[in-house]
Protein backbone atom coordinates (compact mmCIF):
# COMPACT_ATOMS: atom_id res chain seq x y z
CA UNK A 1 0.00 0.00 0.00
CA UNK A 2 1.46 3.34 -1.03
CA UNK A 3 2.00 5.95 1.65
CA UNK A 4 -0.49 8.81 1.75
CA UNK A 5 0.84 12.22 0.68
CA UNK A 6 1.89 14.53 3.50
CA UNK A 7 -0.62 17.23 4.34
CA UNK A 8 0.57 20.82 3.84
CA UNK A 9 0.93 23.11 6.84
CA UNK A 10 -1.71 25.88 6.75
CA UNK A 11 -1.42 29.42 8.16
CA UNK A 12 -3.75 32.46 8.02
CA UNK A 13 -1.69 35.40 6.74
CA UNK A 14 -2.02 38.91 5.39
CA UNK A 15 0.05 39.65 2.31
CA UNK A 16 1.14 42.43 0.02
CA UNK A 17 3.22 41.91 -3.13
CA UNK A 18 5.79 44.47 -4.34
CA UNK A 19 8.42 44.50 -7.08
CA UNK A 20 11.93 44.38 -5.56
CA UNK A 21 12.95 47.90 -6.57
CA UNK A 22 14.42 50.70 -4.46
CA UNK A 23 11.87 52.02 -1.96
CA UNK A 24 9.41 49.18 -2.51
CA UNK A 25 9.96 47.55 0.90
CA UNK A 26 9.89 50.57 3.16
CA UNK A 27 7.42 49.02 5.61
CA UNK A 28 4.20 47.09 6.04
CA UNK A 29 0.93 48.83 5.15
CA UNK A 30 -1.89 49.09 7.65
CA UNK A 31 -4.24 46.97 5.54
CA UNK A 32 -3.56 44.10 3.13
CA UNK A 33 -5.43 41.17 1.68
CA UNK A 34 -6.02 38.07 3.83
CA UNK A 35 -4.92 34.67 2.49
CA UNK A 36 -4.75 31.05 3.56
CA UNK A 37 -1.12 30.03 3.08
CA UNK A 38 -0.49 26.32 2.42
CA UNK A 39 3.16 25.23 2.73
CA UNK A 40 3.90 21.92 1.00
CA UNK A 41 7.20 20.18 0.27
CA UNK A 42 7.58 22.06 -3.05
CA UNK A 43 5.24 25.08 -3.15
CA UNK A 44 3.69 27.99 -1.30
CA UNK A 45 0.01 28.46 -2.20
CA UNK A 46 -1.85 31.64 -1.25
CA UNK A 47 -5.63 31.21 -1.43
CA UNK A 48 -7.54 34.53 -1.08
CA UNK A 49 -10.11 34.86 1.69
CA UNK A 50 -13.13 37.14 2.04
CA UNK A 51 -14.65 37.83 5.47
CA UNK A 52 -12.51 35.05 6.92
CA UNK A 53 -13.60 32.35 4.45
CA UNK A 54 -12.19 31.12 1.16
CA UNK A 55 -13.46 33.04 -1.87
CA UNK A 56 -13.52 32.37 -5.61
CA UNK A 57 -10.29 34.25 -6.33
CA UNK A 58 -7.53 32.39 -8.15
CA UNK A 59 -4.85 31.00 -5.76
CA UNK A 60 -1.31 32.31 -6.20
CA UNK A 61 1.28 29.51 -6.20
CA UNK A 62 5.03 29.98 -5.78
CA UNK A 63 7.53 27.20 -6.33
CA UNK A 64 9.96 26.95 -3.42
CA UNK A 65 12.79 26.60 -5.93
CA UNK A 66 12.04 30.23 -6.92
CA UNK A 67 12.29 31.53 -3.34
CA UNK A 68 15.78 32.97 -3.14
CA UNK A 69 15.51 34.56 0.29
CA UNK A 70 13.18 34.73 3.27
CA UNK A 71 13.75 36.84 6.35
CA UNK A 72 11.88 37.97 9.44
CA UNK A 73 11.29 41.74 9.52
CA UNK A 74 10.65 44.04 12.45
CA UNK A 75 9.33 47.47 11.46
CA UNK A 76 8.93 50.12 14.20
CA UNK A 77 5.34 50.65 15.39
CA UNK A 78 3.99 47.69 13.42
CA UNK A 79 3.58 43.96 14.03
CA UNK A 80 6.58 41.74 13.12
CA UNK A 81 6.43 40.17 9.67
CA UNK A 82 8.49 38.42 7.04
CA UNK A 83 9.65 39.11 3.50
CA UNK A 84 9.97 36.39 0.86
CA UNK A 85 11.97 37.18 -2.27
CA UNK A 86 10.72 35.36 -5.40
CA UNK A 87 12.76 35.30 -8.61
CA UNK A 88 11.14 34.09 -11.83
CA UNK A 89 13.58 33.90 -14.74
CA UNK A 90 13.59 37.24 -16.66
CA UNK A 91 10.99 38.93 -14.48
CA UNK A 92 11.74 41.52 -11.82
CA UNK A 93 12.05 39.82 -8.42
CA UNK A 94 8.94 40.05 -6.23
CA UNK A 95 8.83 40.78 -2.52
CA UNK A 96 5.99 39.02 -0.67
CA UNK A 97 5.40 40.87 2.58
CA UNK A 98 3.57 38.72 5.13
CA UNK A 99 2.39 39.09 8.68
CA UNK A 100 -0.05 37.25 10.89
CA UNK A 101 -2.51 37.78 13.69
CA UNK A 102 -1.61 35.71 16.72
CA UNK A 103 1.73 37.13 17.74
CA UNK A 104 5.38 36.43 16.97
CA UNK A 105 5.17 32.74 17.97
CA UNK A 106 2.73 31.96 15.15
CA UNK A 107 4.81 34.00 12.71
CA UNK A 108 8.00 32.20 13.70
CA UNK A 109 6.32 28.81 13.27
CA UNK A 110 5.21 29.82 9.76
CA UNK A 111 8.67 31.16 8.92
CA UNK A 112 10.41 28.00 10.20
CA UNK A 113 8.09 25.80 8.15
CA UNK A 114 8.86 27.74 4.95
CA UNK A 115 12.60 27.66 5.64
CA UNK A 116 12.54 23.93 6.40
CA UNK A 117 10.81 23.15 3.10
CA UNK A 118 13.25 25.42 1.25
CA UNK A 119 16.12 23.52 2.85
CA UNK A 120 14.77 20.19 1.59
CA UNK A 121 14.30 21.56 -1.94
CA UNK A 122 18.01 22.41 -2.03
CA UNK A 123 19.21 18.93 -0.98
CA UNK A 124 18.85 15.93 1.32
CA UNK A 125 19.30 16.44 5.05
CA UNK A 126 20.35 13.90 7.68
CA UNK A 127 17.88 13.00 10.42
CA UNK A 128 19.01 10.81 13.32
CA UNK A 129 17.48 9.96 16.65
CA UNK A 130 16.29 7.26 19.02
CA UNK A 131 12.95 5.87 20.08
CA UNK A 132 11.83 4.29 23.33
CA UNK A 133 11.74 0.53 23.05
CA UNK A 134 8.93 0.12 25.57
CA UNK A 135 6.63 2.68 23.91
CA UNK A 136 4.28 1.96 21.02
CA UNK A 137 5.79 3.20 17.73
CA UNK A 138 4.75 6.83 17.23
CA UNK A 139 6.12 10.33 16.68
CA UNK A 140 5.82 11.00 20.43
CA UNK A 141 8.43 8.37 21.29
CA UNK A 142 11.15 9.84 19.07
CA UNK A 143 13.96 12.05 20.36
CA UNK A 144 16.37 13.60 17.87
CA UNK A 145 20.16 13.98 17.94
CA UNK A 146 21.97 17.32 17.50
CA UNK A 147 23.62 18.02 14.15
CA UNK A 148 27.21 17.13 15.16
CA UNK A 149 26.18 13.73 16.53
CA UNK A 150 23.97 13.13 13.48
CA UNK A 151 26.81 13.87 11.06
CA UNK A 152 29.19 11.51 12.90
CA UNK A 153 26.60 8.69 13.11
CA UNK A 154 26.00 9.01 9.36
CA UNK A 155 29.73 8.85 8.63
CA UNK A 156 30.19 5.73 10.78
CA UNK A 157 27.07 4.10 9.33
CA UNK A 158 28.33 4.73 5.79
CA UNK A 159 31.79 3.39 6.64
CA UNK A 160 30.39 0.18 8.18
CA UNK A 161 28.16 -0.49 5.16
CA UNK A 162 31.16 -2.01 3.37
CA UNK A 163 32.80 -3.50 6.48
CA UNK A 164 32.96 -7.15 7.52
CA UNK A 165 29.97 -8.67 9.34
CA UNK A 166 30.11 -8.08 13.14
CA UNK A 167 32.56 -5.18 12.82
CA UNK A 168 31.63 -2.43 15.30
CA UNK A 169 32.09 1.30 15.90
CA UNK A 170 31.26 3.39 18.97
CA UNK A 171 30.40 7.09 19.30
CA UNK A 172 30.44 8.70 22.75
CA UNK A 173 27.73 11.32 23.28
CA UNK A 174 28.95 12.86 26.54
CA UNK A 175 26.99 14.40 29.43
CA UNK A 176 25.75 10.94 30.57
CA UNK A 177 24.24 10.41 27.14
CA UNK A 178 26.15 7.14 26.92
CA UNK A 179 27.23 5.99 23.49
CA UNK A 180 25.85 4.94 20.14
CA UNK A 181 27.10 1.48 19.14
CA UNK A 182 26.99 0.53 15.47
CA UNK A 183 27.34 -3.10 14.36
CA UNK A 184 27.61 -4.42 10.82
CA UNK A 185 25.03 -7.16 10.29
CA UNK A 186 24.42 -9.36 7.27
CA UNK A 187 21.80 -7.05 5.78
CA UNK A 188 22.87 -3.67 7.11
CA UNK A 189 24.09 -1.69 10.11
CA UNK A 190 22.30 -2.06 13.47
CA UNK A 191 22.55 0.95 15.78
CA UNK A 192 21.71 1.26 19.47
CA UNK A 193 22.31 3.85 22.17
CA UNK A 194 23.38 2.66 25.62
CA UNK A 195 22.93 5.06 28.54
CA UNK A 196 23.85 4.42 32.20
CA UNK A 197 20.98 4.50 34.71
CA UNK A 198 20.94 5.59 38.35
CA UNK A 199 20.63 1.99 39.57
CA UNK A 200 23.87 0.98 37.85
CA UNK A 201 22.22 -0.65 34.87
CA UNK A 202 21.84 0.51 31.30
CA UNK A 203 19.07 1.83 29.12
CA UNK A 204 19.10 0.77 25.48
CA UNK A 205 17.47 2.74 22.67
CA UNK A 206 17.36 1.59 19.08
CA UNK A 207 18.76 4.30 16.76
CA UNK A 208 17.99 5.44 13.21
CA UNK A 209 19.76 7.72 10.73
CA UNK A 210 18.32 8.63 7.34
CA UNK A 211 18.95 11.07 4.50
CA UNK A 212 15.58 12.62 3.60
CA UNK A 213 14.32 14.80 0.74
CA UNK A 214 10.81 15.25 2.19
CA UNK A 215 9.77 16.17 5.76
CA UNK A 216 9.29 12.55 6.87
CA UNK A 217 11.17 9.47 8.00
CA UNK A 218 10.12 5.88 7.31
CA UNK A 219 10.69 3.45 10.15
CA UNK A 220 10.33 -0.35 9.98
CA UNK A 221 9.72 -2.05 13.32
CA UNK A 222 9.05 -5.46 14.75
CA UNK A 223 8.15 -6.70 18.22
CA UNK A 224 9.73 -9.17 20.63
CA UNK A 225 9.12 -10.36 24.16
CA UNK A 226 10.96 -8.23 26.70
CA UNK A 227 11.41 -8.56 30.47
CA UNK A 228 8.28 -9.92 32.14
CA UNK A 229 6.82 -10.81 28.76
CA UNK A 230 6.19 -7.18 27.85
CA UNK A 231 6.42 -6.38 24.13
CA UNK A 232 9.36 -4.29 23.01
CA UNK A 233 10.11 -2.77 19.61
CA UNK A 234 13.24 -3.09 17.52
CA UNK A 235 14.53 -1.58 14.31
CA UNK A 236 14.20 -3.80 11.26
CA UNK A 237 17.18 -3.80 8.93
CA UNK A 238 15.91 -3.65 5.32
CA UNK A 239 16.53 -6.98 3.59
CA UNK A 240 16.61 -9.10 6.73
CA UNK A 241 14.02 -11.87 7.00
CA UNK A 242 11.51 -10.72 9.62
CA UNK A 243 7.96 -11.52 10.64
CA UNK A 244 5.30 -9.20 12.03
CA UNK A 245 6.82 -6.05 10.48
CA UNK A 246 5.09 -2.67 10.82
CA UNK A 247 5.88 0.42 8.77
CA UNK A 248 5.65 3.84 10.37
CA UNK A 249 5.92 7.17 8.60
CA UNK A 250 6.65 10.08 10.92
CA UNK A 251 6.53 13.70 9.82
CA UNK A 252 9.71 15.50 10.86
CA UNK A 253 9.07 18.87 12.57
CA UNK A 254 10.37 22.01 10.90
CA UNK A 255 12.76 22.90 13.73
CA UNK A 256 14.41 19.46 13.47
CA UNK A 257 14.97 19.95 9.73
CA UNK A 258 16.45 23.42 10.28
CA UNK A 259 18.89 22.00 12.84
CA UNK A 260 19.85 19.00 10.69
CA UNK A 261 23.04 18.84 8.58
CA UNK A 262 22.94 18.44 4.82
CA UNK A 263 24.10 15.10 3.44
CA UNK A 264 26.25 17.09 0.99
CA UNK A 265 28.34 19.52 3.04
CA UNK A 266 28.55 21.84 0.02
CA UNK A 267 24.92 22.82 0.67
CA UNK A 268 25.62 24.05 4.19
CA UNK A 269 24.78 27.74 4.59
CA UNK A 270 22.09 27.72 1.90
CA UNK A 271 19.46 28.17 4.64
CA UNK A 272 20.11 29.68 8.06
CA UNK A 273 20.89 27.12 10.77
CA UNK A 274 18.65 27.06 13.85
CA UNK A 275 19.80 25.04 16.90
CA UNK A 276 17.56 22.22 18.11
CA UNK A 277 15.55 22.71 21.29
CA UNK A 278 16.74 20.80 24.36
CA UNK A 279 13.39 19.03 24.63
CA UNK A 280 14.07 17.17 21.39
CA UNK A 281 17.60 15.98 22.17
CA UNK A 282 18.36 12.30 22.71
CA UNK A 283 21.65 13.40 24.22
CA UNK A 284 23.76 16.52 24.28
CA UNK A 285 26.82 15.96 22.14
CA UNK A 286 30.12 16.74 23.82
CA UNK A 287 30.99 18.73 20.69
CA UNK A 288 27.78 20.74 20.49
CA UNK A 289 25.82 23.11 22.70
CA UNK A 290 22.18 23.20 21.70
CA UNK A 291 19.25 25.40 22.75
CA UNK A 292 16.23 26.98 21.04
CA UNK A 293 12.45 26.82 20.85
CA UNK A 294 10.48 24.31 18.82
CA UNK A 295 7.19 22.46 18.50
CA UNK A 296 6.06 18.97 17.54
CA UNK A 297 4.06 18.25 14.40
CA UNK A 298 2.12 15.25 15.68
CA UNK A 299 1.11 13.44 12.52
CA UNK A 300 2.07 9.86 11.77
CA UNK A 301 0.80 6.96 9.69
CA UNK A 302 1.24 3.28 10.57
CA UNK A 303 0.60 0.43 8.14
CA UNK A 304 1.22 -3.09 9.32
CA UNK A 305 2.83 -5.52 6.92
CA UNK A 306 2.66 -3.06 4.02
CA UNK A 307 5.20 -2.19 1.35
CA UNK A 308 5.64 1.45 2.33
CA UNK A 309 8.98 3.21 1.86
CA UNK A 310 12.22 2.37 3.78
CA UNK A 311 14.49 2.63 6.67
CA UNK A 312 15.00 2.73 10.36
CA UNK A 313 13.56 2.96 13.80
CA UNK A 314 14.17 2.85 17.53
CA UNK A 315 13.21 2.20 21.19
CA UNK A 316 14.30 1.90 24.83
CA UNK A 317 14.60 -0.79 27.51
CA UNK A 318 15.98 -0.85 31.06
CA UNK A 319 18.04 -3.75 32.41
CA UNK A 320 20.05 -4.25 35.58
CA UNK A 321 23.26 -5.34 33.84
CA UNK A 322 24.66 -4.59 30.41
CA UNK A 323 21.78 -3.59 28.17
CA UNK A 324 21.02 -5.55 25.04
CA UNK A 325 18.36 -5.64 22.39
CA UNK A 326 16.34 -8.80 21.77
CA UNK A 327 18.13 -10.80 19.11
CA UNK A 328 16.59 -11.53 15.75
CA UNK A 329 17.76 -14.18 13.32
CA UNK A 330 18.87 -12.88 9.96
CA UNK A 331 19.02 -15.03 6.84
Amino acid sequence: MAAEPLKPAVFPVRMEVDAMVPGALGGFPGVAAPFKLSVSATTLTFAPKCCGIACCGQPYTVSLSQVKLSKMVSVPYTAPGMVIQVEQERHVALGLKLWMDGGSKSLEECFDTIEAMRKLVIGQVLIAGSMEMSAAPSARAITYYPRDATRRIYELQTKLTTAKVDEMAKLGLGDDGGAVILTRKTFGVEMVQEKPTADGGSEVCSVFCQAVIEPAIFLHTTTAAGPGGRPVFKIVIPGAAQTDVSNLRVEVPADVILAAPYEDVKNEGSVDYKPLSKGRLAAKSAAASVSAAGRYIKRSISTKGSNAAPPARAASLRTSGRASLPSFKES
